[in-house]
């Protein structure tokens, strides 16, 4: 298959037991994704190797553990991870300016071309349609505060869930890269949610377990690029297969 090329990414999600588990699915999507993430569940039993194999394939790595601890503990975390294959790599903004700013800092000296992604605790209560409810006033407060600490950091990318983008778009505009988490669980019910989120701005979709149970994953994801392309044609401009 031949591939959309597109101002939006599509990442997928390895929320794998194993690496043999991982590398066998990727085996079935071949190139169709530009990012993969790995969390905790992989990159604690396997580290850095398993990073390094992922960059021999050609993929963009998303590192997201979600750093969260002391300024000299997240400064120490992200200095040991020193010219690894990483290009974006989470923090969690609940613990505080100074803790940001020195990852910042660490990150420069470690991994000067790397990316820090901002996230919160928050993120896990937005997910589902079920738990959307408490997307009240007192969680808009704390977001519109936890981002705000963001961008005193100097952080400019973002990952967020479907009912959080909004939100943080009308607040922030276009000073974050908004990476959508779950956005092929399509929590919002809407139809064609990612040419809606395609079109306001969302630049990075993270592929997670819906994708991953596909008979045929590959084909999903050409179909979700197909609909992400029409967020970006115009008269002028026609992406085809």
């Amino acid at each position: 298959m031949q591939y959309y090329n597109l101002p939006c990414e599509l990442m997928i999600s390895l929320d794998c037991v194993t690496d043999k588990e991982a590398f066998d699915f990727l085996a079935k999507i071949g190139h169709s994704v530009e990012w993969v993430r790995v969390t905790n569940q992989l990159f604690f039993p396997y580290g850095v190797a398993l990073l390094q194999q992922l960059r021999n394939y050609g993929y963009k790595i998303f590192l997201d553990i979600r750093l969260s601890d002391t300024p000299l503990s997240m400064a120490a975390s992200i200095l040991s991870l020193h010219h690894q294959p990483i290009d974006q790599i989470s923090v969690q903004l609940i613990q505080g300016l100074p803790s940001l700013q020195f990852a910042k800092t660490a990150l420069k000296q470690s991994l000067p071309d790397a990316q820090l992604v901002a996230t919160t605790l928050l993120y896990h209560l937005h997910r589902y349609e079920t738990l959307s409810k408490i997307f009240n006033h007192l969680s808009k407060n704390l977001m519109n505060y936890y981002y705000r600490l963001a961008v005193a950091a100097k952080i400019y990318h973002v990952m967020c869930t479907a009912y959080e983008f909004p939100f943080l778009l009308k607040h922030f505009g276009a000073h974050f890269s908004y990476i959508i988490y779950g956005s092929d669980l399509n929590t919002t019910q809407e139809r064609y949610p990612f040419f809606k989120m395609a079109k306001r701005g969302a630049r990075t979709f993270i592929l997670g377990e819906s994708c991953l149970k596909q008979k045929d994953p590959e084909a999903y994801i050409f179909k979700i690029r197909e609909e992400i392309a029409q967020a970006f044609v115009t008269s002028n401009e026609v992406y085809t297969v």
